[in-house]
């Protein structure tokens, strides 16, 4: 009777692993999608921390967009991340995909979002009450790192 019940459990477990699915792998996009792609993402959310003031930056009205920025930013740092070891055509690819960027191109648009989220963090800080700074300013950070990781 035992010997039925071990070979049951290991029947299961040879099944399930047939069974489970397959997960396929991400094709990589280019350096220029990705960063189109985080642009229309973090965009009106930097917007919405641009038009902060002492009444309505608070820690309920900024913690989900700062979070929100920050879950846009490490989704295509895991993107560009899937790029190591392709080839040239297709890490610097335009939009499209027609045309081959120069390093240049792709560094007009890093900076493009890279100076949208920090002109927006700094108006944060202008207008953020010191009972909060602490909080908001953790979240800041964090974020910065992030922005540093895409960057490098």
């Amino acid at each position: 009777m035992r010997f039925f019940a071990i070979a049951s459990v290991l029947f299961t477990a040879a099944v399930a692993v047939f069974a489970s699915p397959v997960v396929e792998r991400q094709a990589p996009q280019s350096v220029a999608v990705v960063l189109s792609g985080l642009s229309d993402t973090v965009t009106p959310l930097a917007n919405q921390l641009l038009y902060a003031n002492a009444q309505n930056a608070t820690q309920e009205t900024l913690t989900p967009i700062i979070g929100d920025i920050s879950t846009a930013l490490t989704g295509a740092v895991s993107s560009l991340n899937l790029l190591v070891g392709q080839p040239t055509e297709v890490i610097m690819a335009s939009v499209d995909g027609t045309t081959i960027l120069a390093a240049s191109d792709i560094a007009t648009l890093l900076s493009v979002i890279v100076n949208l989220i920090f002109t927006a963090i700094s108006a944060v800080l202008l207008v953020v009450d010191v009972a909060i700074y602490s909080i908001i300013y953790a979240l800041l950070a964090a974020l910065g790192q992030v922005l540093f990781n895409i960057a490098v």
